[in-house]
């Protein structure tokens, strides 16, 4: 069974793995080169985008490494609401 998240936590949970989606199309790279950079397996890296975990500190920091960029950069929040202008 899925692990279920709620409230802020869910919130995180989804602003992570949105960009963690958008930095690895960035960099033109796999969820398979990333883990192998970081040394965990393909699917913790799937199931972050896929917003099924959460990650560590620790991992977030890996990834961004991996991936060139801040760990802000993959935990900042974003407004997904589209304009009606």
């Amino acid at each position: 069974m899925a692990k279920m998240f709620f409230g802020d936590e869910a919130t995180a949970i989804i602003n992570f793995s949105y960009n963690l989606r958008y930095m690895m199309q960035d960099k033109n790279t796999s969820s398979t080169k990333v883990a192998k950079k970081i040394g965990v397996s393909p699917n913790l890296i799937r199931s972050y985008v896929k917003a099924q975990a959460k990650p560590t500190e620790e991992i977030i920091r890996l990834i961004a490494d991996a991936l060139e960029c801040e760990p802000s950069e993959l935990t900042k929040t974003y407004n997904y609401r589209m304009s009606e202008d």
